[in-house]
Formats: structure tokens, sequence, C-alpha cells
């Protein structure tokens, strides 16, 4: 029986060094710091620089947009202002009438600006500023 139970035991390990203890430890802090605060890190700049680029691919169609908004007011103007001007004489039925239908296409115009290119409302007053 004695055999049996030699079979089975285990020696164990001579201890370790302090050099040994010391590459084992900074090892374990090295994998650490590598694995968990780069990866943290890669997904902040990865989102920091999504950002800024996606500032820098939408600017100049922002700044288009908001140009043309200020073209559809000035043409809308210059269509009551033309209304206005044509008429012999201005009652207030036709003049009414004929000014809903350009404001209400100008409504059109906003909310189609607004649904498929994204206009925020603001207008175009300083060509530097965005949104984004």
């Amino acid at each position: 029986m004695s055999m049996r139970s030699n079979r089975y035991e285990r020696e164990e390990p001579p201890p370790r060094g302090k050099c040994l203890t010391c590459i084992c430890v900074s090892w374990k802090i090295f994998s650490y710091v590598f694995s968990h605060v780069t990866l943290i890190a890669l997904v902040v700049l990865y989102c920091v620089a999504g950002g800024f680029l996606f500032q820098k691919l939408e600017e100049d169609n922002e700044r288009e947009v908001r140009k043309g908004i200020v073209h559809i007011r000035g043409n809308t103007t210059k269509k009551l202002w033309d209304i206005t001007n044509k008429m012999e004489y201005l009652k207030q039925e036709n003049w009414t009438k004929l000014a809903i239908e350009q404001l209400q296409g100008f409504e059109t115009s906003l909310l189609n600006e607004m649904k498929e290119k994204g206009w925020d409302g603001i207008e175009m007053t300083d060509n530097n500023k965005t949104q984004w």
C-alpha cells in the first residue's frame, strides 16, 4: 500500500524566488493595463474621432441646406410682393387667397427641407456656426 500512496501524492514545487515573483506580478499588471485600460482608451478615441469625422462630413451639407432655406424664403417674399404689385386694386379676398397659396407652398418647402435634408430650423446668420 505504501507504493500506491506515493504514486498519487504530489510533490510541492520549490518556492519562487523574489525575481520570479516580481516578474509574475509585473506580467499581471502589464496584461491588465494593456487589456482593460487600453481597450477603454481605444473605445473613447474611436468615439471622439468619429465625432470629428462626422462633423467634417456634415458641415458643408448643413451650410448648403441653410442657403437653400434663405433662397426659398427670398423667392416666397418676392412672389408675395409680385402678387401685391400686379393687382390693379387691392381686394382683401383676392390677395389673401393668392397669399395663402404662396405661404402653403413655402410651408411645404420648409417641411421637405426638414424631413429630407435635416434642416434644424436655425437660420443662416453666421456662416461659421454649424450644428455639428
